[in-house]
């Protein structure tokens, strides 16, 4: 058999190994790519929850409320608030139940946040991974969670530690994988909490 064949054949063989193989990085990079802005809206859309509700803590169109806050735990706070700006205070609260896992994914820590408004409960169910709250006085001194009852007047600063995740691990060619994750943190000050 001649040996510029053979060579032409194995040249052949390798340069289209290298074509899959960057085929595959590519494939894999572009689902990477999209699993992190995914992760990330959701995590905007939480964001954008949270301080919507958070620096309303207290507020009522006319004056403020008396005692707001009536449980606020590491990972639960009820408050009232004027959340439409009605003139009526209603009942809001966000509670992170670790007790049952969100079973859409592969992520063992993928929990289930809820958000209610008067009532009405709102389960996000898309990768979150940790909620946590803290609490601080006018100081910035930390108030242990759970706050009791006669110190969640105290309370002046709300901390929110957000974690998301992805549902499914990426990279899982050679058997490892990850989860993506996006963290968010923020300090909420309530105007009405400082009266």
């Amino acid at each position: 058999m001649n040996t510029g064949i053979i060579t032409s054949f194995v040249v052949s063989g390798i340069l289209l190994l290298a074509i899959l193989a960057m085929n595959l990085n590519i494939s894999q990079s572009s689902s990477e790519l999209t699993m992190r802005q995914v992760n990330q809206q959701n995590v905007n859309t939480v964001a954008e929850l949270l301080s919507y509700d958070f620096p309303k803590i207290g507020y009522k169109q006319l004056s403020a409320i008396n005692n707001p806050i009536s449980v606020a735990t590491a990972n639960r706070i009820r408050f009232q608030a004027d959340i439409d700006n009605n003139g009526s205070a209603g009942v809001v609260e966000w509670f992170y139940d670790t007790s049952s896992p969100v079973n859409k994914g592969s992520n063992p820590d993928d929990y289930i946040l809820y958000r209610t408004v008067d009532g009405n409960q709102m389960a996000l169910t898309f990768g979150v991974t940790s909620f946590n709250l803290s609490y601080f006085d006018e100081d910035r001194n930390a108030i242990t969670a759970p706050v009791s009852s006669s110190n969640l007047d105290d309370i002046r600063f709300i901390q929110v530690n957000l974690t998301m995740e992805t549902r499914e691990l990426l990279g899982q060619r050679g058997g490892g994988g990850e989860y993506i994750t996006s963290p968010w943190q923020k300090t909420f000050a309530p105007k009405n909490l400082s009266n």
